[in-house]
This record gives C-alpha cells, structure tokens and sequence, in this order.
C-alpha cells in the first residue's frame, strides 16, 4: 500500500525526525509499505521465489505465534475464525498451511491443519480449555503432519507455526 504523499520509499531504517499519527511513526521524508494481501503474497510466493515457493517456519510462543498470525490473516483475512485462539500460546500447538499459485496468478487455500495443545499433548490447567505444552510430539509425528500436505508448485506460499516453550 502506497503512501498518501508523494515520498518515496524508506530504503534503509529512519528512526529520527518523524511524527506519530496516532501509533503509527511516520519519517517525513520516506514511507515504510504495508502490505496487504496480493502483495504479500506476491513477495512471499512471487518472482523471487517462483521456482520453488517459499516456506516461512515459525517457531517459539506467543510472540512468534502473534507474527504467524498477523501474516496468515493478512493473506486471508478471517482464516481461523472457526478455531478457538483467544489464548495464543496456550491454545494452538501446530499450525500449517499453504497457498497455490492459480493460474491467473492469484493464490487459493490448499491446506490448513491446525493442532490445538490437547492433541499436542498438552494438560488442562483452567476451567476455560487454556492448556499448557506438556511436550511435543516425536519426530515422526513432525514429519507426517508435514507430509499431509500437498506438494507445492512453483510459487507456492506455505506457512508453519511449531510452539516451542523452554522452561
């Protein structure tokens, strides 16, 4: 998304003389992009990666689940509406999901499997379903889930959220 002004684009990090409109920190003399959906994924399935897609793994808690989230929602807005995610790191254990290029160069949902910590083998610890990592699951297991999916083609976006919690 292009910005209001005619500025060009930050090239490299401002972090003097800007002002804030709102939250948001704007330099006077750039503007930084926010991506929305097609150019999302256009930069993470596009030329840059049209031979053999692009696999973006996230692993760790809830800072990192919060960044998987913001882009899978950015790419398809409202994607888990249908799983219970209030608590991030404590509901969500395995995400993946993957993006095929169409043919007239748009992308549709071929996969999304979702864990939630209680078949990540998790234990309950509130009356509201929140549940905390027990422990992963072996090796193998990794490796099926990530096999269910299918093969990517070329420009293919994939995304994959694995929490890891070190005590």
């Amino acid at each position: 998304k292009r910005c209001e002004h005619n500025t060009p684009r930050c090239l490299e990090p401002v972090i003097e003389g800007g002002v804030f409109d709102g939250v948001t920190f704007r330099p006077p003399s750039c503007y930084y992009a926010i991506f929305e959906a097609p150019e999302m994924l256009e930069v993470l399935g596009g030329t840059m990666a049209a031979a053999s897609g692009s696999w973006t793994f996230f692993n760790g808690a809830s800072n990192s689940f919060m960044t998987f989230f913001a882009w899978a929602s950015t790419i398809e807005p409202h994607i888990f509406d249908d799983f219970d995610l209030r608590i991030t790191a404590e509901r969500v254990g395995f995400i993946d999901i993957l993006w095929q290029r169409d043919a007239d160069g748009g992308f549709t949902r071929k996969h999304l499997k979702v864990l939630t910590l209680a078949e990540f083998g998790g234990e309950p610890i509130a009356s509201d379903g929140a549940t905390r990592a027990k422990h992963g699951l072996p090796v193998d297991e990794y490796r099926s889930l990530l096999d269910s999916a299918p093969a990517a083609a070329p420009g293919a976006v994939r995304m994959t959220f694995v929490l890891t919690k070190f005590w």
